[in-house]
């Protein structure tokens, strides 16, 4: 990578650890139980009492709203 490249992506990689800083802990949990722990849905849902698509909407949801937390931290960067 370029170094404006690596700068950049080094930016949003702070801004995402910020955003998902900001969420619920049971927001924190479902996030960290599908990508650090690699589990399903039908097995999250079983842990945190939720419907396999009711994980796959939260993570969704999830998601987009991180996206846009992100867009407008970078947003306000000089």
């Amino acid at each position: 990578l370029a170094l404006p490249n690596l700068h950049a992506a080094h930016s949003r990689v702070e801004a995402l650890r910020a955003c998902v800083g900001e969420l619920p802990e049971r927001s924190r949990d479902l996030l960290h139980r599908h990508y650090a722990n690699h589990e399903g849905r039908a097995e999250i849902a079983a842990a945190m009492a939720m419907t396999p698509d009711g994980v796959k909407t939260a993570l969704r949801r999830l998601r987009d709203g991180l996206r846009e937390c992100v867009e407008r931290r970078l947003r306000r960067q000089p």
